[in-house]
């Protein structure tokens, strides 16, 4: 059976990625979405509609990934054996998949559906229930929208990847836990740095100075790490909330300029800081777009030339402010771009040159999509 081999190639195929969607429609993923549109208008075209659909339904069934059918209402219509679909109390059925609130299916759905004939989207290590809970599946969901024709359908492919993320999520759990009992530890660390260097620093030799310098930023680097860590754990488990508050971009930046100022010159690099003092005011959680800013800056560095610049800069742009922070360094090729916030993704490059977790720019996109 072509399909069912098809489908097969599919899921066991690794080597695809969220970046892979721009040429869905002529690769595997697509094809499926396809075949099952072929499959099943052949079946209806052959004999009759309702004898021919328990036919389809049969073979759909025997496919080693998930399939759902949504109507133009987004109800289900039909779905096989493996999609990942339960009933609500009242007899209803709906899909059991947990995306994020900025990246749904929903609003995706609400994106296209009036501007698109045909589109189709990914979405990667989609759980089905929170990290703690049991029968817990982790997925890959291909999404197809198709207007084209008198009756709007939505097809969804949802792919188990559980056994391919399961390293990562142990991993995780691990590390988060790891997290958890370095924090009371390195604040102390932090606190009692800040306190000595206050009370000694007069009688300090300029290279003295330098060192305490070093000791601080290296305990505000490992704060970092272990906060990015803390929030992919609670991220994950839906429970990371933010606070919005009216704020100004400039006085969140305050709280953390000294940090950033330090970390640069330690490691010979210059920050260039624009932010006007007349940019309207904002809805920010403090501590989240403090630790996103961070993040960046320290990319930054850490892939700036010795000597380089790291421009900060802040612009009112309609009903929005926007900052945006810039270096000077070699860039990165286009295939890595997609992958830039993904959990853990760190380049084959960056792993032989640079230290880091592969969680910073992952977690600041999250924080980001909370905040909006």
């Amino acid at each position: 059976d072509t399909i069912v081999r098809a489908v097969k190639e599919t899921a066991e195929n690794q080597e695809y990625s969220a970046a892979d969607v721009q040429h869905i429609g002529n690769g595997q993923l697509g094809n499926v979405v396809n075949a099952i549109h072929m499959l099943r208008q052949e079946s209806i075209d052959a004999h009759s509609e309702a004898k021919d659909l328990g036919v389809l339904a049969e073979r759909l069934d025997r496919l080693p990934v998930g399939v759902i059918i949504l109507d133009g209402e987004r109800n289900i219509v039909y779905h096989n054996k493996l999609a990942p679909v339960r009933e609500d109390t009242l007899g209803k059925t709906y899909v059991q998949l947990l995306f994020d609130q900025q990246n749904s299916l929903e609003s995706w759905l609400n994106d296209v559906q009036d501007k698109s004939i045909r589109e189709t989207h990914l979405w990667t290590r989609i759980q089905n229930a929170l990290p703690d809970q049991t029968e817990r599946s982790v997925y890959d969901v291909l999404a197809e929208f198709d207007n084209s024709t008198v009756n709007t359908q939505i097809t969804l492919i949802t792919i188990d990847r559980t056994n391919h993320y399961h390293a990562d999520e142990e991993n995780m759990d691990f590390i988060a836990l790891a997290a958890h009992e370095l924090r009371g530890p390195i604040t102390v660390i932090r606190g009692s740095l800040d306190i000595l260097e206050d009370e000694v620093r007069p009688k300090l030799e300029s290279e003295q100075i330098q060192l305490f310098e070093r000791l601080t930023v290296s305990a505000s680097r490992l704060s970092g790490y272990i906060n990015n860590i803390l929030n992919v754990s609670r991220f994950d488990r839906r429970h990371m909330q933010l606070h919005l508050a009216e704020d100004s971009l400039q006085s969140i930046y305050a709280t953390i300029a000294r940090a950033l100022e330090l970390r640069a010159s330690t490691q010979r690099r210059k920050m260039v800081v624009n932010i006007p003092d007349n940019l309207p005011s904002v809805a920010a959680d403090r501590n989240s777009i403090s630790e996103v800013i961070s993040n960046l800056v320290d990319n930054a560095i850490k892939y700036s030339p010795v000597n380089g610049e790291i421009l900060v800069t802040a612009t009112a742009e309609l009903d929005r402010v926007t900052m945006s922070v810039q270096d000077f360094g070699i860039g990165m090729p286009p295939s890595v771009v997609g992958q830039l916030f993904n959990r853990f993704y760190r380049s084959h490059r960056s792993r032989q040159t640079v230290s880091g977790t592969g969680l910073g720019l992952y977690i600041s996109k999250m924080i980001i999509e909370q905040n909006m």
